[in-house]
């Protein structure tokens, strides 16, 4: 394999691991005790009710079937679980994240040591970087 190939290699396992292990520190601290394929389209909706509230735009029903591009039924379905996982509320016709929920204290620390992972992959794709483009 040439060297550029090898780079790029190193590149993706870095995404890669580190795309896994935020979907999976998500999981663990929003929706415990649920399996992976089940969560992750749930915390994808949460990241775009997320998106939307913190740019102080809560998004309405339509505007999320739109965004992820998801069958109303379907929605609605993933809309249910997090009301019912304490995640999201109705606020007229918008769906809004339970801030409550991202401040305890649990979820504070979790959001810190996810930080601390993008940090660290950060600096490996840093000094992957100096590797593969040793500064003379």
């Amino acid at each position: 394999m040439s060297q550029g190939k090898d780079y790029l290699r190193a590149q993706r396992l870095i995404v890669v691991d580190l795309s896994l292990r935020i979907i999976e520190l998500n999981r663990d601290s929003y929706l415990p005790g649920m399996n992976l394929p089940d969560a992750a389209p749930l915390l994808m909706l949460a990241i775009k009710i997320f998106e939307a509230q913190m740019k102080g735009r809560p998004t309405t029903a339509s505007a999320l079937a739109r965004a992820l591009e998801m069958p109303r039924p379907t929605l609605y379905r993933r809309l249910r679980q997090l009301i019912e996982h304490d995640l999201v509320v109705k606020q007229g016709q918008n769906f809004v994240m339970r801030m409550d929920a991202l401040s305890k204290p649990e979820a504070v620390q979790d959001f810190k040591r996810r930080v601390g992972i993008i940090q660290q992959a950060a600096q490996k794709l840093s000094e992957l970087d100096k590797y593969h483009f040793p500064q003379h």
